[in-house]
């Protein structure tokens, strides 16, 4: 066997060996968090992580989606979605853009986030004051997951 080969066919077992190291995660029913407008710029606001995630979970994948249109101003901002770490500091943070615009059509943003799982089983949400927003501007968040 040539020093290619070998070379090879390690790099191939250690690919392998981190492969079967990641945790594997459980998917479950779509299930609500919060559907809410987004109506209180600079309050961060808490909702609970449905039971649907065992209280063994490690970490939570939240579907989080945002639609907005027909709103004033014509502005980009982000929504921070968090989870609390211990002594109250956010353990991990994530944003999803809204594009609010005053016309008659919508905008749509969304992704899966992988959060850790907080010790009290809240996930934060939170978006600047400069966001000022009539009435249709909408926030989503599910749960999809856990590991």
């Amino acid at each position: 066997m040539g020093f290619n080969v070998a070379i090879r066919m390690l790099l191939v077992l250690g690919a392998i060996q981190v492969i079967a190291a990641l945790p594997t995660w459980t998917p479950i029913t779509k299930t609500r968090i919060v559907f809410m407008k987004l109506t209180h710029p600079g309050v961060t606001q808490s909702y609970s992580i449905p039971r649907a995630v065992p209280n063994s979970a490690k970490a939570v994948l939240i579907y989080a989606s945002v639609q907005c249109g027909h709103t004033r101003p014509d502005t980009f901002q982000d929504i921070t979605i968090f989870t609390e770490g211990l002594y109250g500091y956010p353990r991990y943070k994530k944003y999803l853009l809204v594009h609010s615009y005053h016309q008659k059509a919508w905008s749509f943003n969304s992704d899966n986030m992988w959060f850790p799982m907080s010790p009290n089983r809240r996930v934060y949400v939170s978006y600047p004051k400069a966001m000022k927003i009539n009435t249709g501007c909408y926030l989503s968040l599910d749960a999809i997951g856990y590991y």
